[in-house]
């Protein structure tokens, strides 16, 4: 009898997300400091090409900044981005971000601005 896997259907399920900064003091972040978001994820997620999982950070008076997610130890990913760097807007106030995963097999989820931590931008 022949068996016919199903298609992936189930979008990925992003866990254990968190966003940081490399300031000393970690919730907040200027000139220089590296912010970082990363989570879990229970399966391979896209990371390249034009539909790859991405995440936007924004503050309320600024522009967006529009990171693509990389893989970072197995099922670990991370989004970074320099502030203060060229060519990404001027942030200032609290971070908020907006997380697109994406599976390999084309499901995504998104989520908006949950997960433990948060980093003030202050230039």
């Amino acid at each position: 009898m022949l068996r016919f896997a199903s298609p992936d259907r189930v979008p990925p399920s992003p866990t254990d997300v968190s966003i940081t900064s490399s300031n000393e003091l970690a919730n907040l972040a200027t000139t220089g400091d590296v912010v970082t978001l990363e989570f879990t994820s229970a399966e391979q997620l896209l990371t390249e090409g034009g539909s790859a999982s991405s995440v936007v950070f924004k503050t309320p008076s600024s522009g967006d900044i529009v990171i693509p997610v990389a893989p970072h130890l197995g099922l670990l990913y991370r989004a970074t981005f320099t502030v203060g760097n060229s060519g990404n807007p001027t942030l200032d106030g609290l971070l908020s971000f907006v997380l697109t995963a994406r599976d390999l097999a084309g499901n995504s989820v998104t989520a908006t601005t949950a997960g433990s931590g948060s980093v003030t931008v202050g230039m």
